[in-house]
């Protein structure tokens, strides 16, 4: 085999098997990385881009997305199509990256800086913009394979740009979140030379969007609203009275346009911005970026992967991701009940994973922590309005609630024993005398639950190794360590000298365990008497969670997306490859390479195959499954297919220029089939690209010529 084709060979493996291949969404659909910008090349395909590399497409107008696979895993905050398969996005550290083929494949510009860049324009296929932090402005006059920096003679900020024709463009920015003055920088020569017009508007801006070439509005800080009639000369403002940051502000015709903030809200004017009102609510999460789909239709994304979607002209919207309350507890009773709570929120199988129930339930607002003792029977301690016990006995359908009783501290989990005895822990500081304390609840009915007096510190956690020996971990500026050996009857304090609070803890047999403080891992081989660090980190990232398959394998999951594993019971620890940056909350190990992992804004994903039976992943909006063989091919290409839906498709083949090579129709049926594909024409050895499209099917993938 020629070194060349291995190289290839190489390439298009990793491009197909991504470093978060590996996961599977569970919630939300399709994904839960934030998103932070959104844009419709046409009334039917639209992108969004947002953290962690994340980019989505939908080809139904917004009723659909789909997650594509990028060849990075910086946060990326803009996103430009020239059309529907030529497009950019940008993002942190300066990256760019472009696709040609509808995002079957990405490259990676050089844009020459590390800055952070927060928006992307083109004016053609040729000449295109950004910017970002530190005043950076990027140009390109060649579609993006070379970019330069032009001067702004500003420092600060570059947030948003838009060039209502080939010569005119406008960019504004500002101090952030952080506050500071908003400017408007000006070009009237295609982007080589900019002019600053203000540095005075009362607040700092974060978007623009300008309908003619004198016309054009801002949006930033405290609920700011800047219009311009005169090409930027002179800006009249007015505050919403939300008074919270506007993200994102967009015009679908010169009288009608949009707004979003980072409450949740959406504002609407039919009056060319003379007055804005409010659209009913229907979230309260972050959103970032709101963009047109066509004249009626718009689309809004945000925090957690939020999408939202409206096609009355942005009267109403309708939610289509999945709920993305923050989970907090993942736990299986028996080989079939797995159950997943949240804020809000309830997620269960009772087929051993094959299919989820999402339940929204009001009880269970404010979940701090949760545990199911067997497949009926589960509490949930929620904070809203003060703190109460949950309880359910029929599989979380149905909760009562139980009042505790007004103590003014944090309650921070709930262990329960056996589905009798459970243990409440906190604590709290008094504001006055600065001293800090720790609270202890019990219960021996699972219904009543009462304080043990003493002389505690600050709790975070509770763990029960057995029935009768358990642990309290916590500590304030320091960690402190509680051992039961009667079932909480007694408890005394380990002397043991913790640096930091303790924050996790688990046993992997009856005397090795882990512990985890804030900025470092320790172990125990003796029940807990004595400890070793055996992990240390710089940045605080050991607020999580444990799991084990046995005593040699351990695996954490914690802040920033962080996932570790040892296989030689904690010597060494490797950083695994993650599928976000969001905090993760827990890690439940099925076997030795599959599980699943939750965390904030809803996250919920399963990695390995942790069931055997399930059918082909469809990605939401494509109704099939593709796999394609053999892989590199000679001459004739075999798709293995599963549809949701009989059709009629096309397949073709583009080279990596994104010319069509080949082109095909095929009938297929509703399942499993195999369609033969032979291009009929001489190909260069190399990396091709395939689209398999029809009334309702859409996939891509990549494919190598030997």
């Amino acid at each position: 085999m020629k070194p060349q084709f291995l190289l290839l060979l190489l390439v298009l493996l990793q491009s197909q098997i991504p470093g978060y291949s590996q996961y599977k969404w569970i919630n939300p659909k399709p994904q839960g990385n934030t998103l932070n910008s959104v844009f419709f090349a046409n009334d039917q395909t639209g992108y969004a881009v947002g953290n962690f590399g994340t980019v989505i497409m939908s080809v139904d107008g917004g009723l659909n997305f789909s997650v594509i696979q990028t060849n990075t895993t910086k946060n990326l905050n803009g996103v430009y199509f020239i059309n529907e398969n030529y497009g950019f996005a940008v993002g942190d550290s300066g990256i760019i990256i472009k696709t040609i083929d509808h995002g079957a494949s990405w490259t990676t510009s050089l844009s020459g800086v590390n800055n952070n860049l927060y928006s992307v324009f083109f004016t053609d296929s040729l000449n295109g913009y950004s910017c970002g932090k530190n005043g950076i402005i990027l140009k390109t006059t060649d579609g993006g394979i070379q970019w330069n920096a032009m001067a702004s003679n500003v420092s600060t900020t570059l947030r948003s740009i838009d060039f209502p024709s080939h010569t005119i463009g406008y960019i504004v920015g500002g101090g952030g979140e952080a506050g500071g003055y908003g400017f408007v920088l000006k070009s009237s020569d295609s982007g080589n030379n900019w002019v600053l017009l203000t540095d005075s508007l009362a607040e700092s801006i974060y978007s623009t969007d300008f309908i003619d070439s004198l016309t054009g509005y801002a949006s930033g800080n405290m609920g700011i609203v800047a219009k311009t009639a005169d090409g930027g000369n002179t800006w009249s403002t007015l505050y919403l009275y939300s008074s919270s940051h506007v993200h994102s502000i967009k015009f679908i015709n010169p009288q009608t346009g949009l707004l979003c903030d980072v409450n949740g809200n959406i504002f609407k004017t039919t009056d060319a911005g003379q007055t804005w009102n409010k659209v009913p609510s229907i979230t309260y999460n972050r959103l970032f970026s709101i963009n047109k789909i066509n004249d009626s239709s718009i689309c809004v994304v945000g925090r957690g992967g939020q999408i939202l979607r409206s096609n009355d002209y942005g009267t109403n919207f309708n939610i289509l991701t999945s709920p993305i309350g923050e989970l907090v507890s993942i736990n299986k009773t028996d080989n079939n009940h797995i159950f997943v709570a949240g804020d809000n929120m309830l997620i269960k199988t009772t087929d051993g994973g094959t299919n989820w129930e999402t339940h929204i339930l009001p009880e269970l607002r404010g979940c701090v922590s949760a545990q199911f003792v067997n497949s009926s029977t589960g509490y949930a301690l929620t904070d809203l309005n003060g703190y109460k016990i949950q309880k359910s006995s029929d599989s979380g359908l149905t909760w009562t609630t139980y009042y505790l009783p007004p103590l003014y501290f944090n309650l921070n989990d709930i262990t329960m024993v056996n589905e009798s005895l459970g243990f409440i822990v906190g604590g709290g500081t008094n504001p006055i005398s600065t001293i800090t304390w720790g609270n202890l609840l019990k219960t021996t009915d699972g219904t009543n639950w009462s304080e043990i007096s003493g002389s505690w510190p600050y709790f975070n956690k509770v763990y029960f190794k057995n029935d009768s020996t358990g642990f309290l971990l916590g500590g304030w500026a320091d960690g402190k360590l509680c051992k039961t050996t009667d079932a909480g009857n007694t408890w005394s304090l380990v002397p043991f000298d913790f640096s930091n609070p303790l924050v996790e803890m688990i046993f992997v047999s009856e005397n090795t365990g882990f512990i985890a403080e804030l900025n470092s891992f320790l172990k125990t081989t003796d029940g807990g008497l004595n400890w070793n660090v055996i992990y240390t980190s710089n940045n605080n990232n050991c607020y999580g969670s444990f799991d084990f398959t046995d005593s040699l394998n351990v695996y954490f999951v914690g802040v920033n997306g962080n996932i570790l594993h040892t296989n030689d019971g904690g010597v060494s620890w490797i950083a695994k490859k993650s599928f976000t940056n969001n905090p993760l909350n827990s890690i439940l190990l099925v076997n030795d390479s599959s599980g699943y992992i939750i965390g904030q804004y809803g996250n919920f994903v399963s990695f390995g195959k942790p069931n055997m039976d399930e059918v082909p992943e469809i990605k939401p909006g494509t109704n099939l499954s593709v796999s394609s063989y053999p892989n590199p091919f000679f001459e004739t290409i075999h798709f293995e297919l599963f549809s949701n839906i009989a059709d009629i498709i096309s397949i073709e083949l583009f080279d990596l220029n994104g010319r069509q090579i080949a082109a095909v129709k095929k009938t297929i049926k509703q399942g499993n089939q195999v369609v033969e594909f032979n291009p009929g024409v001489t190909l260069d050895h190399g990396i091709y690209t395939y689209r398999i499209t029809g009334n309702k099917i859409f996939n891509t993938g990549k494919i190598i010529k030997k």
